[in-house]
């Protein structure tokens, strides 16, 4: 069985990110975390990309933690500490971006 993964796809300026694991329905196991922040990684670093977008397979957007993989009863600590810490480079990377954050709202009612 698969363990899932993050693909990630350029199309023109638009830097996709695909969450992969619809067996589970996109629940992130502890080395899809440590894909998904190399993917955004890339995206932050890359000035060729305009945008990026997160989506997944399937028809689950993502369960959340594959709580198995970080928490039961054979967990890979040293890998599931790892990736549920941010990784230096991003916390520099955080502090170092000039331009201001930027929010969306999903839905109509949500407030921004």
């Amino acid at each position: 069985m698969s363990e899932g993964k993050i693909r990630t796809e350029v199309h023109d300026r638009i830097f996709q990110i695909i969450i992969d694991n619809p067996a589970k329905k996109n629940a992130f196991s502890p080395q899809m975390m440590e894909q998904l922040s190399d993917a955004l990684t890339e995206l932050h670093n890359n000035d060729d990309y305009w945008v990026g977008v997160i989506c997944a397979e399937g028809k689950d957007f993502t369960a959340g933690l594959d709580m198995p993989k970080f928490f039961g009863p054979t967990p890979r600590s040293a890998t599931s500490r790892r990736a549920m810490s941010t990784p230096s480079r991003c916390r520099s990377a955080a502090r170092s971006r000039s331009s201001p954050p930027c929010r969306a709202s999903c839905s109509p009612s949500a407030s921004n």
